[in-house]
């Protein structure tokens, strides 16, 4: 399995040109389909480098690449930004697969909760001694995740699908349920019912080059609402059997 790394090579020459320009303000990394979980400002104006470029990897929210997110680099300027990809393949065993895919599954599962509950996912937090989860240690993210499961109960997942009638908005509801049922049992975050599902409501999802956010924008807005009613059909299935078995 091939997993994509921050490329400090790419990193370096991407800075070198930008920063010669006088109106660039800074220098971020981030992953492209989740940037408000995986985003480290490297460079700016005022303060020049933050972090040593001479390294083999680059750790951003404490990993250092994603087995489905594209890393990339992005120079703010005070009217216009510039961007792209900054990433280098390699392949990886399916012990490192499995921690940066989780890795993803744990970002997912603390957005969705901390929209559900915030001061009880702070709580968490504090449970945990920390202050944000990209800091907590591996050994400690499934029980983080069991925390977080337990906040997006099924009090908080309706029935029935009321999905805007912005596309965009419609589109980040059902992004939102598909975590939710990629993370409802299992840390590891690829379903084959999820999965099949995709496969049957979007002509593109077996692109390979997509990424799973991707695969979720290919399918038609008339699809969205079919596709999140049985989405939630899962959900419920999984929540049911969470109850035989207690």
């Amino acid at each position: 399995m091939k997993a994509k790394f921050y490329d400090p090579q790419k990193v370096k020459e991407f800075c070198e040109e930008q920063t010669k320009k006088e109106t660039c303000e800074k220098i971020i990394l981030f992953m492209e389909e989740d940037e408000r979980w995986g985003i480290k400002t490297i460079w700016m104006k005022d303060l020049g480098y933050l972090i040593d470029l001479d390294q083999d990897y680059i750790y951003v929210a404490g990993a250092p690449g994603s087995i489905w997110g594209t890393p990339c680099i992005r120079a703010e300027f005070q009217m216009k930004n510039d961007m792209q990809d900054c990433y280098k393949e390699e392949e990886v065993g399916e012990k490192v697969a499995k921690e940066l895919e989780n890795y993803s599954v744990l970002s997912g599962l603390y957005r969705t909760a901390r929209g559900i509950d915030r001061k009880k996912t702070k709580k968490l937090l504090k449970c945990f001694k920390i202050e944000n989860p990209r800091f907590l240690s591996p050994s400690k993210w499934e029980d983080f995740a069991d925390g977080l499961r337990t906040i997006i109960n099924r009090e908080s997942i309706s029935k029935k699908v009321l999905l805007s009638k912005d596309s965009n908005l419609a589109r980040d509801q059902v992004w939102k349920l598909y975590e939710i049922a990629c993370t409802s049992n299992q840390m590891w975050y690829s379903r084959p019912d999820v999965d099949a599902l995709i496969q049957k409501y979007s002509a593109y999802a077996d692109d390979k080059d997509l990424s799973r956010k991707g695969k979720i924008w290919t399918i038609p807005y008339k699809s969205l609402e079919p596709f999140a009613q049985e989405l939630l059909g899962l959900i419920w299935h999984d929540e049911e059997e969470d109850d035989d078995d207690d």
